[in-house]
């Protein structure tokens, strides 16, 4: 007993955390065995508990650091509240001394592979091996994404890129989208102003539609582009996911900008509707003078039966010619 006193003393003068199982609930406190029963007062606590409570903590295993002896009665007096505190200043310093040593190692283009521990509304947490990063909701695709959990689930791996470090802060930027192929580089070497393209309707806006070009590339398609009749939404014309044809007006892949005309097509198909009926108009004018010239030669061949008994009636022959030719 002596030689654990001892010890329990040494403990109290370097200020020693202890491990201690609580063995009573009392008035004002609980009891926790240390070799010899040692008192924790309530207020030592640091789980919050009303005193009918207390008991509740009978069985389990605290950290205490002793606080006060009494030497002639051999009883001791211990916090568990400080104890936690000191933990959990403990921890914070390992962290932080293990966020420098992650911080130090990264660079803002590091390429990581990580898995997706935790999936939120804006983002997902990725585990990069020592730290975790936040994979932001805009920086998983380059296609336009409403929610991560289209996308990703919880284990799986993924290639990042890292494209902010805030030391200050312990947050680290990462991006999936920058290591996968920009679509809008790919989409400037097949379309050019002019194309016709055949695309889904991806979404509404005010101001008109969107549409689904390729992964990652969606068109806009002004309200006035939508149709040549003045209309107030875009879904007067078009709702999401109809299939619709369209003209590319402008393309710009650089400021990621494609803009679509669903009037161009339909205005090119009324001019070649009115090319096609100035022509019928033509061709039915020189069916007019098919028709002339039949009549002209089958008079030539009445001529030519009837007798020709004397001269007037060669001359009313001739000028009936004479007058058709005219005509």
């Amino acid at each position: 007993f002596d030689k654990l006193w001892e010890s329990i003393v040494e403990a109290y003068n370097n200020k020693e955390t202890l491990e201690a199982m609580v063995e009573d609930a009392v008035k004002g406190g609980i009891v926790v065995n240390i070799g010899v029963r040692c008192f924790v007062p309530a207020s030592q606590i640091a789980r919050r508990l009303p005193p009918n409570q207390l008991d509740r903590l009978v069985g389990e295993v605290i950290p205490i650091k002793i606080i006060d002896l009494d030497h002639e009665r051999r009883k001791a007096v211990a916090s568990n509240r400080l104890a936690e505190e000191e933990i959990r200043r403990q921890r914070e310093e390992e962290e932080r001394q293990r966020r420098e040593r992650v911080f130090a190692s990264l660079r803002v283009g590091t390429r990581l592979t990580g898995v997706v521990k935790r999936i939120t509304n804006y983002g997902a947490f990725v585990d990069i091996g020592m730290y975790e990063g936040l994979l932001h909701l805009s920086e998983i695709s380059w296609a336009r994404v409403n929610d991560p959990r289209e996308v990703l689930k919880e284990g799986d791996e993924v290639e990042v890129v890292v494209i902010r470090l805030e030391p200050e802060n312990g947050k680290i930027a990462l991006s999936r989208r920058q290591v996968m192929p920009d679509p809008w580089q790919i989409a400037a070497q097949k379309y050019r102003e002019g194309d016709e393209l055949e695309v889904p309707i991806s979404r509404l806006a005010r101001t008109g539609a969107f549409a689904r070009v390729e992964e990652g590339v969606e068109a806009f398609l002004p309200l006035g582009e939508l149709t040549s009749k003045r209309v107030k939404s875009p879904d007067e014309v078009v709702s999401v996911g109809e299939v619709v044809k369209g003209r590319i007006i402008e393309f710009d892949p650089r400021r990621r900008r494609m803009v679509l005309s669903l009037r161009a097509p339909e205005e090119q198909r009324a001019v070649q509707e009115h090319r096609q009926r100035t022509g019928s108009s033509k061709s039915s004018g020189f069916t007019i003078g098919d028709r002339l010239s039949s009549q002209l030669q089958q008079l030539r061949a009445e001529s030519q039966e009837e007798p020709q008994t004397s001269t007037e009636t060669d001359d009313s022959a001739a000028g009936t010619e004479t007058n058709a030719a005219n005509d």
